[in-house]
């Protein structure tokens, strides 16, 4: 293991375990709410006589129900059981967030974003119960995840990265293929996942962008064609690493440096 995924885990395991702690101590405190009881009750009939849910007035998507229903067939039916799943995913969102922010800006940003979301009071209220809400933001932040690069941009390696750029236009399709399906699931899970699809299709737009959106080219006097303006090679290296963009424009900026001649490697 690197010391990379060394530091990644020593990090992410005692947080994760302390988000454990605080949602674990009060999932049985509470009995069911209306919502809760009306979910496990539609998760029982899946599991007794009606596993279509056909004589039920249903008004939810079905996966959560059908995960629900899973649960309390391997738990036993209780209400701890039909808060299981519930406590899960939001243990996996604290390290869905963790990576997005990692990812999007730098560990820092990553550490405090996780923290904060496993000391949430309203993410931990929610872990404890069997409302679809945590894992919508479980699938939502899977979305958002697969559309983003795996380091950070400014910590990528110029040389292995011109190593693999015969995947790079494989990359971009998958990244969109897992996202689009996550979305769906995130739909399937609760309808109001409608209303985060603007901002997975917008990290999509930042994190993809189109050809079009490339600088027009124009006539340089020698005859050949070079970007408008003209680059300089102290704006593309000539900076520290306090003046780094964000990754989505760290990764324009070289894919123009590549695109124009004359600008050094």
């Amino acid at each position: 293991m690197s010391v990379e995924k060394r530091t990644y885990w020593l990090l992410l395991i005692p947080l994760l375990l302390g988000a454990f702690a605080l949602r674990v101590h009060y999932l049985a405190h509470d009995r069911f709410h209306a919502d809760e009881a009306l979910y496990a009750g539609w998760a029982l009939r899946i599991l007794d006589d009606d596993p279509f849910l056909l004589d039920e007035p249903v008004d939810k998507p079905p996966l959560y129900l059908y995960l629900l229903a899973a649960s309390m067939r391997l738990f036993g039916t209780s209400e701890v059981a039909a808060r299981w799943p519930n406590l899960a995913a939001s243990m996996v969102n604290v390290a869905l967030l963790y990576r997005l922010a990692r990812c999007l800006y730098d560990r820092r940003t990553g550490r405090w974003a996780a923290f904060f979301l496993a000391c949430s009071p309203y993410a931990v209220l929610f872990a404890r119960t069997a409302f679809t809400d945590p894992l919508l933001v479980t699938w939502t932040l899977a979305a958002l995840n697969a559309l983003t690069p795996a380091t950070p941009i400014r910590s990528v390696d110029p040389v292995r990265s011109s190593r693999r750029s015969s995947h790079r236009g494989l990359q971009p399709l998958l990244s969109l293929l897992w996202a689009g399906l996550c979305a769906g699931l995130a739909l399937a899970t609760k309808q109001h996942a409608l209303l985060l699809i603007p901002l997975i299709l917008a990290l999509a737009w930042i994190a993809h962008p189109h050809r079009s959106r490339r600088a027009p080219a124009s006539r340089h006097p020698t005859g050949s064609t070079r970007l408008c303006p003209p680059l300089r090679s102290d704006h593309l290296v000539g900076h520290t690493a306090l003046d780094d963009p964000p990754w989505f424009l760290a990764a324009e900026r070289a894919e123009l440096r590549r695109a124009a001649p004359g600008t050094g490697s």
